[in-house]
């Protein structure tokens, strides 16, 4: 790192001045900073990032009996369990059944969905 007061030269590796807008081997500071800024005008602004979609298993699409869902990310596993159980009682059951064989749906709370059947 240079000492304050003195930047270098990424062309040459030379010290020079901080007031210094060209170097003598024809580097051009100002340039340079301009040329950085207008990079950081350019970016583009952050996007939201697309909410998970929570995974289905194939065999519960084929049936169609759930509607497509996107899982919120402030969602507990309590909550998720909630939401199952509000599918209906022989949904629930042939869910909490799918999810205990295959264990893919670990986000929800599956005791929460056994204890309200």
């Amino acid at each position: 790192m240079a000492k304050r007061g003195i930047k270098k030269c990424p062309e040459c590796n030379t010290e020079q001045g901080v007031r210094t807008r060209v170097c003598a081997c024809s580097f051009d500071f100002v340039a340079a900073k301009e040329k950085k800024e207008a990079a950081k005008d350019n970016k583009p602004e952050k996007q939201e990032k697309p909410r998970k979609e929570e995974y289905v298993d194939p065999r519960v699409k084929a049936l169609g009996c759930l509607p497509p869902y996107e899982a919120p990310d402030e969602m507990t596993p309590k909550d998720h369990a909630k939401r199952i159980l509000g599918y209906g009682k022989d949904r629930a059951r042939n869910l909490l059944a799918l999810a205990l064989n295959n264990k893919n749906w670990s986000h929800v709370d599956w005791d929460v969905v056994a204890k309200g059947l």
